[in-house]
């Protein structure tokens, strides 16, 4: 399946191309390809879904079968999901095809998604101290209600974390199934993708991705 994933992260833009290539999809190893989108994750629907006008004509053109958009939740109160579904209705509106559009917001944040993997941050013991508190933090599954940000900056060893180096760093370490497993939202955006773990549903994390 021809998959383009947009995000307005820089940190995620090129976090994406190492973590979520060669997932296991219904429809074979995924290749996406990932682009940036310059918006305000928090600001009007018709504003976020003029600035992926450029993107979904150019997903038509590549004849793309599905075209997601990343996009932090930051601190709005509504929902993920009615958030998705009211801008995926304004870009099903301005899109210049038929092919699947989704909408998968990050809870709240990528750092969010970043830390919901602790062995990421174990494989860099110069960079990083996991403590127990940072576990019962996280684990199980209570990456997304975190202050994600805050935690990585103090986990960093009193050396100050910079979001995109530091991201990049620990994003070619993570293990997406550890990830989703503490991870609601990661698991939402496996499914999206088709990952055979996750084709029938996000809300728990699997019998596979908790071993």
């Amino acid at each position: 399946m021809n998959t383009m994933i947009a995000t307005e992260g820089m940190g995620e833009f090129s976090a994406f191309k190492t973590v979520l290539r060669s997932l296991p999809t219904i429809a074979g190893a995924l290749t996406p390809t990932v682009v940036h989108v310059t918006c305000q994750p928090d600001g009007a629907v018709k504003g976020i879904a003029k600035a992926c006008e450029p993107l979904l004509r150019q997903a038509y053109a590549r004849k793309v079968d599905l075209f997601v958009l990343v996009i932090d939740r930051e601190q709005q109160t509504t929902k993920p999901g009615e958030l998705a579904a009211t801008l995926k209705t304004e870009l099903d509106r301005v899109s210049p095809g038929s092919f699947r559009i989704e909408v998968v917001y990050k809870d709240r944040t990528f750092e969010n998604w970043l830390i919901a993997d602790l062995d990421a941050l174990r494989r860099q013991p110069a960079r990083y101290d996991v403590s127990d508190a940072l576990i019962r933090r996280v684990e199980p599954d209570k990456a997304d209600s975190v202050k994600a940000l805050d935690l990585l900056k103090r986990a960093a060893k009193g050396r100050q974390y910079d979001k995109i180096d530091d991201g990049k760093k620990i994003a070619t370490r993570i293990d997406p199934l550890a990830t989703a497993r503490n991870s609601r939202s990661f698991r939402h955006l496996l499914h999206i993708l088709g990952h055979v773990d996750y084709l029938d549903q996000c809300r728990r994390a699997t019998a596979a991705s908790s071993t």
